[in-house]
């Protein structure tokens, strides 16, 4: 709508008029990280063989409802395999402004996976595990993503730390102006290791608490129950010791 692109516009004026402030500031961002494949899906094909696509998600469910109680299958075609996951995508945006981003998640484990190595080159990557693949059904109004999290779900915090090492980690959060923690609800871990941070990590930066920041993306949150989405918020009030929450 209008006053949302006003605002889009404004945004990009100030970030603009604010790139010299920006290489100076440092993000640390976690903890996940997937190899995206984009498909679209075909409804069929025409004489001539040229695909017919599947134009909308409704489109789509409406089809599959249709072929309840039997089996069916269905060709997409691959446009594209890209990075993904919330934290290398919203790091190589912060990357591609000036910021120097830390990247810690599943970006390859023992070695770093060829995918990531298209990040900013202001991005440094930590990695404590492979990444997670995702296939994306594109449409006209929306993806459907169907994600394998492979090692994802079973590395918590003791992982994570050994893999990168305490020290580094302290360091880290420690030099951070921005520290940027996504994609909660998708990675059963992600608790256990916020909860690492808040008793071996933030604790030694704590003389930097004023000037951080921390912005903080649940993601889909519709899978979580109610038991899990109260205890992520009283974990985002524990976060606010130590930087002001977004």
């Amino acid at each position: 709508n209008t006053t949302s692109g006003k605002q889009i516009s404004s945004l990009i004026s100030l970030l603009k008029g604010r790139d010299a402030l920006l290489t100076t500031k440092t993000a640390t961002a976690g903890f996940d990280g997937f190899v995206d494949t984009i498909v679209k899906v075909i409804k069929g094909r025409s004489v001539n063989r040229d695909p017919d696509l599947f134009k909308s998600i409704e489109e789509f469910g409406n089809y599959i409802l249709a072929k309840k109680s039997s089996s069916f299958s269905l060709e997409v075609e691959e446009r594209s395999i890209k990075i993904g996951g919330n934290m290398p995508i919203m790091a190589n945006a912060l990357g591609s402004l000036g910021v120097k981003v830390n990247c810690v998640g599943a970006l390859g484990y023992p070695q770093e996976h060829a995918m990531f190595g298209d990040l900013s080159e202001n991005c440094r990557l930590f990695s404590f595990a492979d990444p997670g693949t995702s296939t994306a059904l594109e449409f006209n109004d929306g993806k459907i993503m169907i994600g394998n999290m492979g090692s994802l779900n079973t590395t918590e915090w003791e992982r994570v730390k050994n893999s990168i090492g305490l020290d580094v980690l302290i360091q880290l959060f420690r030099e951070s102006d921005l520290v940027c923690l996504l994609n909660w609800s998708e990675i059963e871990a992600t608790g256990d290791i916020w909860r690492g941070l808040l008793r071996e990590v933030l604790p030694h930066s704590a003389s930097n608490s004023a000037r951080r920041f921390s912005f903080f993306d649940l993601s889909d949150c519709s899978k979580r129950n109610d038991e899990a989405i109260s205890e992520v918020l009283q974990l985002l009030a524990a976060f606010a010791k130590y930087s002001r929450v977004t």
